[in-house]
Order: structure tokens, then sequence, then C-alpha cells
């Protein structure tokens, strides 16, 4: 039986805490990922499946803030090779590490980056500039569900990095994208999966951060325990007629969801 979800803070509205996102490593520590996914069930019509690391069981990556930029932007090339231009929505944004590291791969490509922490976006315009990238990333301070970036559905890829775990209502975070993207656009989403005890949860955070900044220990063993498991996620999607898009385990503790939108 999986530990009950608890809630945390939706948004990162502490300058302190910003900043230490904002100083924080976000190389990539899940590169080497064998693309050879085995079954790993059926979850409520989304196809669910699991990624083998070359971790060894019980092993757990380098902490780097708990966000695989550099992997994420990676995995999202390699599952939609045909895209390098657009609009890309990316929901959660941060300290806009992504937004960066996607137009770099992309440079067809223009960003709108949301994020509900003004102290989050300060930093993340700053790295923006820092660029030269003011022209391609629309730095936006707004909410899921409530933002209006565009009327309609116009955006032609989204992207979402360590954001669902944050709301206290999934559903509605499934909604907008359906609401914002238009119809064939490719998605990846990506977050923690909340183990299974708060001993397990503590021990990650042993395992994986020692290291790191108290305050970053502090939110990454929050965000394990305010995260949906990979079923969870599989339900959600089927509920919002998503259920065509892949769940995967990618490395010991965070899922990815993958596909286009119908």
């Amino acid at each position: 039986m999986h530990l009950s979800r608890v809630l945390e803070s939706e948004v990162m509205d502490d300058p302190v805490q910003a900043s230490a996102y904002a100083k924080a490593d976000f190389a990539d520590v899940n590169r080497k990922v064998r693309r050879n996914p085995r079954p790993l069930g059926r979850g409520q019509g989304a196809r669910m499946q699991i990624m083998q690391s070359t971790l060894e069981v019980g092993e757990s990556p380098p902490f780097k803030a708990g966000f695989f930029n550099r992997g994420f932007v990676e995995r999202f090339l390699t599952r939609f090779p045909g895209f390098d231009r657009g609009t890309v929505l990316d929901l959660g944004c941060g300290p806009c590490d992504i937004p960066i590291r996607l137009l770099r791969e992309v440079p067809r490509c223009r960003v709108v980056a949301v994020d509900a922490s003004g102290p989050m976006l300060a930093h993340g315009r700053r790295a923006v500039n820092r660029n030269d990238l003011a022209g391609r990333i629309d730095l936006v301070c707004a909410r899921v569900p409530s933002m209006c970036v565009r009327p309609g559905k116009t955006f032609d890829a989204l992207v979402s990095n360590s954001l669902l775990h944050h709301l206290p209502d999934p559903e509605a975070f499934w909604e907008s994208v359906k609401r914002l993207v238009r119809l064939g656009a490719p998605l990846l989403v990506m977050d923690l999966a909340r183990p299974e005890s708060e001993d397990q949860a503590r021990e990650i955070v042993r395992s994986a951060a020692a290291g790191e900044d108290t305050i970053l220990k502090r939110d990454f063993f929050r965000s394990l325990l305010a995260s949906f498991t990979p079923d969870e996620v599989a339900a959600q999607l089927e509920f919002a007629g998503l259920g065509h898009l892949e769940v995967r385990m990618v490395s010991d503790r965070h899922w990815a969801a993958a596909g286009r939108i119908p």
C-alpha cells in the first residue's frame, strides 16, 4: 500500500527558495538510460512501461536539484525527432533552464514559459537575458489552470517538468493541456513518483541529495510525499481523455508521460 499523498506549497514564492533552485546544478544525471522498456502493466487504459536504467537496483542517481533538465530535453527530441520549429508551452518553467536548453537544440522554436512564482521568473529572466534569448522566450507569471496566455489551441508542443506534484488538482493540469495545445502536438510531462513510505522517501533524499543545500533537501522530501504514483497518473490521463499517452518510469524515482495530443 502506497503512502497517502501529502500536499505541499503550490507556489515557490520565497526568494531564498527560488535562489537555491536557480543556483543548483541542473546537469543531467539520467542520460545513460537503455531504451528497451519492458511492460509494467496497464493502468486505466493508459499504457504503462518502465525503462531500465544503468543503475543497480536500489541505487539512486545524484540529486542535481531533482530536475534532469538536459536529459529531459534529450528525451523530448529523441521521442519527437521531427520537431524542429513552432511555439512550445513550458508549464512550471522555474528559472527557465529547460526553455534555454531546448532553444539551443531547436533554434527555430519559440517558448512561452509559465510559472506562478515571481521570484523564480526573476531568475529565469536574468538567465534568458544572459543567453540572448529575450526575443524567443516569453515569460508569463500565472497559475494552472487560470492562465490565459493565448486563445485557443495554438501551441505546437507542451513540456512540463516537476510541476504536477505542486498542484492540488491534477485534473486542472490535464484539462489545461487539452485547452491550450493543438491537435497532434508532442507532449512530455515528467515528475517524481511517490514512494511507498516516509522512510523510503528519507532514504531517497539521503542517498541522492546528501551534499545539497538544506532547502533543496527539505523541498525534495516534501515533493516526494506530494507526488503521484504512475498508476495515479494513468488514471488521471484516462479521466482526461488522454489515456493513449504512455506513462513510463524513467529513473528509480521519476515517471514521464509522453505522446501526441489527440
